[in-house]
């Protein structure tokens, strides 16, 4: 997140933004909504190791966070390959 951060910021100095060009608009988009999602994801695990210690996590909510993580995880390579090559 920290180096995406970097490049986004790189980007915005060199003029691309989200109303500067159709691919500026997709490309934070995306990758932003993915961000977030990566971000959502790390708390969910946060949370699930937080419950398991207190041993109160139950294996629904552990296969519900698992799946949100691959998702998230499986996703970015799609994304790399579309916005970056």
């Amino acid at each position: 997140m920290v180096f995406q951060g970097r490049e986004w910021v790189a980007l915005l100095r060199d003029g691309l933004t989200m109303t500067s060009s159709t691919y500026g608009a997709f490309f934070y988009l995306i990758v932003g909504t993915h961000g977030l999602h990566a971000l959502a994801a790390i708390g969910a695990l946060g949370w699930a190791w937080w419950r398991l210690r207190g041993e109160r996590l139950e294996p629904a909510q552990f296969a519900a966070v698992q799946i949100f993580w691959y998702f998230v995880v499986l996703l970015w390579p799609v994304l790399y390959i579309r916005v970056y090559l």
